[in-house]
């Protein structure tokens, strides 16, 4: 009997123990902010370009950050600025600008944040904002990137009302629906908050699947544009210079991106375990992933997914080049890069479907799946493993037609200037 007392007295004061640090930590990690949105302070300018100057606002420019998005927001923003004639600055809002890492911005000078520079194309770097100020002049006007790039640009155009009289329209590049990054939260809320904002919005969505998605929504902004997705155009140009196809290999090409809930890294790997099981030659196939870099993952049966990492242009064109099958998951309305890159090099990819998105219409070389178990991706997958000579006919087409921006340039600029 003392000896049960004794334990109940333990286990007490276990439990005791247990919720007093359980609080503290829980207090630890609570989250109370939301950093993506810290205060952007802003001051008046008289020594600034008394032309037009085009923002553009985005996370970041480093190489290790910038995918398909940000990639394209860059292209559409220099494309813009050299029809408009309009003098240009990037303005970084999350990761430290090291020229050594990030993309080519041929041209672009850095200036610092104190100074009031009217240099035609200037990068300023607010990734650390605290106590310092972004200079506004009355001819900014600004193209968002990202829902808190929208968030911050909506309190620097009510700034530049309050300064100077006058404010333009925003410019909103909308490449996928944000909310869902983040669902039933605090960011969820702001960041559709975003589609509903109280200054005008100039919308430009990345596919009409996108832009069809929005307005099933019932999202309104002041004006409303979309364009096809326009391919790299350096595996464009890589693809044209091919002169002798190698001979494709049993590989598997999956884009993974373990960090990134939408694509689905998970169901994956889960539909090629299963794959491996109904497959009866699987151990002659290699799974190669190419994104994030990451362990090798055991698949079963001796099989691998390794992992390349993320690649060069040239790197990932001749992947491409050299393997048959892809597969590229993306849970939002929005197509994404990899299933068409895939598709153009001519590999048969498997991808989903999602709303009103079937991704068919872009290519006959992709297979949009509706239902999305594990084991139905894996039956898709044995399918096509076990078509013969689908290899062999190395889709280069390319449809200009499609793959091009929409000429939204000139309606921009009348409503800039």
């Amino acid at each position: 009997m003392n000896s049960l007392l004794s334990k109940i007295k333990y286990n007490k004061s276990v439990v005791k123990l247990y919720s007093f640090f359980h609080e503290k930590i829980q207090h630890m990690t609570m989250a109370t902010d939301v950093p993506e949105v810290r205060k952007l302070e802003c001051r008046t300018t008289n020594n600034g370009t008394k032309c037009l100057r085009c923002n553009l606002v985005v996370p970041s420019l480093q190489k290790k950050h910038v995918f398909g998005g940000i990639a394209t927001a860059l292209t559409f923003f220099q494309e813009m600025c050299l029809q408009m004639g309009c003098n240009s600055r990037i303005i970084i809002l999350d990761a430290e600008f090291d020229r050594k890492c990030a993309v080519s911005v041929e041209g672009y000078q850095l200036v610092e944040w104190d100074q009031d520079s009217n240099v035609d194309k200037q990068i300023v770097d607010m990734s650390c904002r605290t106590k310092k100020t972004l200079a506004i002049s009355s001819n900014d006007v600004f193209m968002a990137t990202c829902w808190w790039s929208a968030y911050l640009v909506r309190e620097i155009i009510q700034f530049q009302k309050l300064a100077y009289g006058n404010c333009k329209p925003l410019l909103y590049f909308i490449q996928d629906y944000e909310p869902g990054f983040y669902p039933w939260s605090s960011k969820y809320l702001m960041a559709e908050s975003t589609y509903k904002m109280d200054v005008d919005v100039m919308a430009v969505f990345n596919t009409k699947l996108l832009y069809d998605y929005f307005a099933d929504k019932s999202y309104k902004f002041y004006k409303m544009w979309y364009f096809e997705p326009e391919l790299n155009k350096e595996l464009v140009k890589y693809l044209k210079n091919v002169k002798e196809f190698p001979e494709r290999k049993k590989q598997i090409l999956i884009y993974g991106r373990p960090s990134t809930p939408r694509n689905a890294f998970e169901l994956i790997v889960e539909s090629l375990r299963q794959w491996v099981e109904i497959q009866q030659d699987a151990n002659e196939w290699k799974v190669i992933s190419a994104g994030e870099k990451f362990e090798d993952v055991d698949i079963g049966k001796g099989l691998k997914i390794h992992s390349v990492g993320k690649l060069s242009l040239d790197e990932y064109a001749k992947l491409m080049l050299e393997s048959r099958i892809g597969i590229s998951l993306m849970v939002s309305p929005h197509p994404s890069y990899p299933p068409l890159e895939m598709a153009m090099f001519g590999m048969k990819v498997i991808t989903n479907s999602f709303a009103n998105k079937d991704m068919t219409q872009y290519s006959d070389n992709i297979v949009s799946v509706e239902e999305c178990s594990a084991t139905n991706l894996a039956k898709y997958l044995k399918n096509i493993c076990n078509i013969n000579n689908i290899y062999n006919n190395v889709n280069v087409k390319y449809d200009k037609k499609r793959f091009t921006w929409n000429e939204t340039f000139l309606t921009i600029a009348d409503e800039w200037n």
